[in-house]
């Protein structure tokens, strides 16, 4: 039985990544030092560990949920931020595994096109990506979201006026 002990660190408050190993999703739990720890028990030598960030922009019904969020926050007054730049991280190792494997991941400053994550191992490690980079997809449906908030927030506004006009 070998064993993967997998620390990530320098995870921000707004960009936290899901790692999956073999395409199984793993839990990791934050340490006090900010650190999130995890460790696999697997039978196989080799393994396969993707690093990624799903934005709520990608699901299939993101436009249902984005117009249902934005009448129950009140207008969008407390709906969560989304993030405008859209940009996600594609990181995929092959690990070679030991007996005992460490893997320490250090994610770098986010930026379109730059290294994602700098890794240390005790073990052999194939590099097939590391990048951050803009989701095209979600950077449109944002624009078109907030268009249609903008608009919504015109006609609100306009009725108000409307409204306190006339009385009513």
């Amino acid at each position: 039985m070998n064993s993967l002990n997998i620390k990530l660190s320098r995870v921000n408050s707004k960009f936290k990544p899901y790692i999956t190993v073999d395409g199984d999703i793993i839990n990791c739990k934050k340490n006090q030092f900010g650190t999130y720890e995890a460790s696999v028990q697997t039978e196989k030598t080799e393994v396969e560990v993707v690093i990624y960030r799903y934005l709520e922009l990608q699901s299939k019904f993101w436009f249902l949920y984005a117009i249902i969020s934005f009448f129950v926050s009140i207008l969008g007054i407390f709906e969560p931020f989304y993030d405008k730049r859209c940009i996600v991280i594609d990181c995929k190792y092959n690990v070679k595994l030991n007996e005992q494997s460490e893997l320490k991941i250090q994610l770098n400053n986010v930026q379109d096109k730059a290294k994602a994550t700098n890794i240390e191992s005790n073990c052999d490690i194939t590099e097939i990506t590391n990048v951050y980079q803009i989701d095209k997809v979600a950077k449109k449906r944002w624009k078109i979201m907030f268009c249609i908030k903008l608009l919504l927030w015109i006609v609100a506004i306009g009725l108000t006026i409307y409204f306190i006009v006339n009385g009513i």
